[in-house]
């Protein structure tokens, strides 16, 4: 028991390397997912939450792997990020085709209203 609380706390991240390794790949990180994304402001998004989740999870994280960690889970960010995209574009496309048959509906009704029984 003793053993593993020496190996859990040599993973624990300390502030002064989360600090490091913001320093030293925060840039590169960045230009890895705005080269994906090719949108600035959603490449800063995606990268700060992947440095977030570094660090609520840096008990967990080795430092000696931090760069492989940081851009792992920056990568799966950038996923998501892009599958939430999708789904918010296809719910306005099936919005706006819901708009436009029912309009053509009312137009319909519109002119079937209007239409005289022809005489029996």
């Amino acid at each position: 028991m003793h053993t593993f609380a020496r190996e859990s706390h040599a993973l624990f991240m300390t502030e002064k390397e989360y600090n490091n390794c913001v320093e030293t790949w925060s840039d590169n990180v960045y230009r890895f997912i705005l080269k994906n994304l090719r949108h600035e402001d959603d490449a800063r998004d995606v990268v700060q939450t992947a440095f977030e989740k570094m660090w609520r999870n840096r008990a967990d994280v080795d430092a000696s792997r931090s760069k492989s960690y940081l851009f792992t889970v920056a990568y799966h960010q950038m996923i998501d990020h892009i599958r939430k995209v999708k789904r918010i574009s296809l719910k306005e496309d099936f919005s706006d085709d819901s708009r436009v048959q029912h309009m053509q509906t009312n137009n319909l009704k519109k002119s079937v209203g209007t239409c005289t029984r022809p005489p029996e």
